[in-house]
């Protein structure tokens, strides 16, 4: 739908046609003018006013698509429907989404996710020291790649999640060839419920039994991405980045702008 200064500037553009072909028209076609709107004196919408009109109508066109699909059952999506918000999604965002490469792929654009206590990533972490959100708790056991250390300070990101790692693998791997190709690769969650998405770092292994849940998620991501909601209920779409320059900063942002 065309935004208002849009619809102005064709009324003018069509009144300026119609005075330039019929020019005997001219004083009936001003005695309609208002005060408040003079058809000679629009400013043209400019290039990056269109572009970011454009941009606009795309991200509620895409907000309202991923709606629909989180409320639909299955975890997968249809082909050509996935194929469609891989690109509009890679427009809207400002970087690339996708499903996987080569080596592996996701086994589901659709999750739910489970809220897991503070990465044990110290052996000398204590709940003293976290500040942000302490009542989560520590897990019991390191994280499947190990300490998450650079000399004394702690590399890993409040934005992360865990998931089963074989099921990434397109092909049979050991533990340690699945940490060599999966080590602390990005992903993007979406959250079409609050027009929200989150960047975020694969940290650790996880599996539910129940097979209720298929992602767990740091406290921080849960309270940020707003997947606490009784609108949300956990559920996400996912997909792979390939960060190779490492410039997508980790965290949750709204659908429309780009993180600083």
């Amino acid at each position: 739908m065309p935004t208002a200064q849009a619809a102005d500037q064709l009324a003018a553009e069509t009144y300026q046609q119609l005075v330039h072909d019929f020019p005997h028209l001219e004083p009936l076609l001003r005695s309609i003018q208002t005060d408040k709107f003079d058809y000679l004196h629009v400013a043209p919408i400019t290039a990056s006013e269109q572009t970011q009109q454009l941009t606009t109508e795309e991200s509620h066109a895409i907000i309202q698509k991923l709606q629909q699909i989180v409320d639909l059952p299955g975890s997968t999506i249809e082909n050509e429907t996935l194929l469609y918000i891989e690109q509009q999604l890679s427009e809207v965002l400002g970087f690339e989404v996708s499903t996987g490469n080569d080596q592996f792929q996701l086994p589901f654009q659709k999750a739910t996710l489970f809220s897991l206590p503070h990465l044990f990533f110290s052996p000398t972490l204590q709940a003293a020291t976290i500040k942000n959100i302490p009542e989560a708790g520590i897990a019991k056991a390191r994280p499947i790649f190990g300490w998450q250390l650079a000399g004394t300070a702690p590399t890993v990101s409040d934005y992360w999640i865990a998931l089963s790692l074989r099921s990434l693998a397109t092909q049979p791997l050991s533990i340690t060839q699945l940490k060599q190709l999966l080590t602390k690769k990005k992903f993007c969650l979406i959250n079409p419920q609050q027009e929200l998405y989150c960047i975020v770092e694969l940290i650790d292994d996880f599996l539910d039994p129940a097979n209720r849940y298929q992602l767990g998620a740091s406290p921080q991501l849960v309270r940020e991405g707003q997947f606490w909601s009784p609108v949300t209920l956990g559920r996400t779409v996912i997909f792979y980045l390939n960060d190779q320059s490492n410039s997508l900063k980790p965290g949750c942002y709204q659908i429309g702008h780009q993180p600083s």
